[in-house]
């Protein structure tokens, strides 16, 4: 009896992070702008080295804008710089992504990229199967593993189920 309310418990604990619908709304108070954001989720690790987390954020100002927000987190410091990037392989695809020409280096750090809504249609067509993340100087290559190479399709679903009127 212990031993299913053991595994319960961890399948519970674990549930949530496998595609569940979390979301945070905040509007600024200045410009009156929406933001709907789900929460940052573990996309690609290289252990025991540093780990990839993604958070998507839509924008609801005069167009609907995606942002696709990265968080990294290393043990050594690395760069990124005006010409840095992420490429996304999903299914047959590849998808570079341009971050936002900041640069910052460290072993703990956030960048974004823009998305049009045809590009995270695009993303959330196949599943997620590997990740490169440029640097200023080199570039490294994040391990996906099977929750999270759907990432994109399981978000895009929760955006259009709760938000419809922007998806039309």
């Amino acid at each position: 009896m212990k031993m299913i309310i053991t595994i319960l418990l961890i399948g519970f604990y674990t549930y949530p992070l496998t595609g569940q619908c979390f979301f945070q709304k905040e509007k600024d108070p200045f410009t009156g702008v929406e933001t709907i954001s789900t929460v940052n989720e573990l996309v690609g690790a290289i252990w025991p080295n540093g780990q990839l987390n993604f958070k998507l954020v839509l924008i609801m100002d005069k167009d609907t804008t995606f942002k696709l927000y990265i968080n990294i987190n290393r043990l050594t410091v690395r760069c990124f710089g005006p010409e840095s990037k992420i490429s996304i392989k999903c299914g047959p695809n590849i998808f570079n992504l341009k971050l936002s020409g900041v640069s910052h280096c460290g072993t703990k750090f956030e960048d974004y990229s823009v998305l049009s809504l045809d590009t995270i249609r695009l993303l959330g067509k196949n599943k997620m199967t590997a990740i490169r993340v440029f640097y200023t100087n080199d570039y490294e290559d994040f391990k996906v593993d099977s929750f999270s190479g759907y990432f994109f399709k399981s978000k895009l679903k929760c955006f259009e189920k709760k938000y419809p009127q922007y998806f039309n």
